[in-house]
């Protein structure tokens, strides 16, 4: 069987799943799937109606709560510089914040090179609401579709 064939397979078996399935196989075990399945993944949510920004704030959340705790994706950004002036936002109302890049296995709060994809900045439950409307007048996050 060629690699076309298995990713057709796949593309098949993701167009099955239903909608919370399927986001459920992607945000949890995204690590267990090859680049290829990961973006026929995407593309079957995207093509449901499903945002990359929805995606991957849920991968964030999941992996927030797998590495400590729960955390709430209160905004995210194509750019870290964005996101890292977002916590210093927060920060400034005494707001803890986490962020969550693409390619790390886990809130990060260091700094790190920029890395493609969206950054999302998370804080715990009970400040969620207070952070999202803080940063819903934010210059870059203004401009973002919800």
């Amino acid at each position: 069987m060629s690699e076309r064939q298995d990713l057709q397979e796949i593309r098949e078996s993701f167009a099955e799943m239903n909608d919370e399935a399927l986001m459920e196989q992607r945000v949890e075990q995204t690590d267990d799937f090859e680049p290829d399945a990961v973006r026929l993944m995407d593309d079957e949510l995207q093509r449901r109606g499903f945002s990359r920004s929805e995606i991957d704030r849920n991968r964030a959340e999941h992996l927030a709560r797998r590495g400590g705790g729960p955390m709430v994706a209160v905004a995210d950004f194509e750019e870290r510089l964005f996101a890292q002036q977002a916590q210093d936002l927060l920060a400034q109302q005494d707001i803890e914040s986490v962020l969550q890049d693409p390619g790390s296995l886990g809130p990060n709060e260091f700094p790190v090179p920029d890395v493609e994809g969206v950054h999302v900045v998370l804080v715990p439950p009970g400040d969620a609401e207070k952070a999202k409307l803080i940063l819903s007048v934010f210059p870059p996050a203004g401009d973002e579709e919800e």
